[in-house]
């Protein structure tokens, strides 16, 4: 499963999921 983290979220929790084995993006990685 992927998961996209909302701007309201801190980057720390999409860190978090990367290191617990999750694919995570935040969406400040996403392209404009």
């Amino acid at each position: 499963m992927k998961f996209i983290v909302d701007a309201h979220l801190p980057i720390s929790l999409k860190n978090w999921l990367n290191e617990n084995g999750q694919d995570a993006i935040h969406t400040r990685d996403l392209p404009r």
